[in-house]
């Protein structure tokens, strides 16, 4: 059993690492396409 709970814990934290990861990545481009409106709207 305490085999089994610590499966658990290792596959919800590399879900949730993987979900950080990418929410990073998208709102890292997101911030990189806003850098480059600003930088147009204002050049």
């Amino acid at each position: 059993m305490p085999s089994f709970d610590v499966a658990i814990q290792l596959g919800t934290g590399w879900a949730i690492d993987g979900i950080l990861e990418s929410f990073g990545s998208v709102s890292q481009s997101s911030i990189a396409g806003f850098d480059r409106a600003s930088v147009a709207g204002h050049g």
